[in-house]
């Protein structure tokens, strides 16, 4: 669907309920949340390009909803907004800095949705790597459950397969969402992709914002200063099995 290219705040409603009857997700829930979504990113009275959102007024919105249906509020409330973009084709939410606009109402080609995973697959899934996190290895917590994940995304010709699915806990997933979004790279050569071969080392937040101070203080990026560091100590500690 094709809107007109700059709809006012007399084209919202109509416009809204078109994208929304367009969805392909089997789960009417996420229907729900998908709306809210687009309803919060373009606010009654607006045109677009719609005002910027910031992440916490997302957040806020899709937890207050979950917080309503008596739901806790999600790890990651930021994945109903990537299945919006990714499978359900709504392009038209970009990222403003670290916040949200709706520059335009186009829709583009939908994916297939994700397929649910059966608990033997699940189970499966999970006895390859002994019941913990593919990446990080800890054991799942009510607060950190273990989730199926693909190893090569969907957006790059993943598909459903159990042979392309892994379990990570949901940090983990939290991180490799982040750090596949606009790569290019080969999945293939990606730790994220086989992380008992190539692990992936991740760092605390604390560390990495003491880090990334450490090297704008110095004139330098944060890569340069971690790669510096983590090449020193290890000839340091070569020289001293030496």
């Amino acid at each position: 669907m094709s809107s007109s290219s700059s709809p006012g705040p007399e084209d919202r409603d109509r416009i809204i309920d078109e994208i929304c009857a367009g969805f392909i997700s089997p789960t009417p829930a996420n229907h729900s949340y998908y709306r809210l979504i687009i309803e919060t990113v373009w606010p009654p009275g607006t045109g677009l390009p719609g005002p910027v959102t910031t992440r916490q007024e997302l957040r806020d919105a899709i937890n207050n909803m979950r917080h309503k249906l008596g739901k806790p509020p999600y790890n990651d409330p930021f994945r109903r907004l990537r299945e919006l973009q990714g499978e359900e084709g709504v392009l038209g939410i970009g990222k403003v800095g670290a916040s949200y606009r709706m520059d335009h109402a186009e829709v583009s080609e939908k994916r297939f949705p994700r397929r649910a995973f059966s608990r033997q697959e699940v189970e499966e899934l999970t006895a390859r790597t002994g019941g913990r996190c593919a990446v990080c290895r800890t054991e799942p917590s009510p607060g950190n459950p273990l989730t199926p994940d693909h190893r090569k995304p969907r957006v790059r010709g993943g598909g459903d397969g159990l042979e392309n699915m892994q379990t990570l806990c949901v940090r983990c997933n939290i991180h490799k969402s982040v750090a596949c979004r606009g790569c290019q790279e080969d999945c293939f050569q990606c730790p994220w992709f086989d992380a008992v071969s190539n692990p992936v080392v991740t760092v605390r937040g604390d560390l990495l914002a003491a880090l990334a101070a450490m090297a704008a203080e110095e004139g330098r990026t944060a890569q340069q200063l971690a790669e510096e560091i983590i090449e020193r100590s290890l000839h340091e500690r070569q020289i001293g099995r030496a």
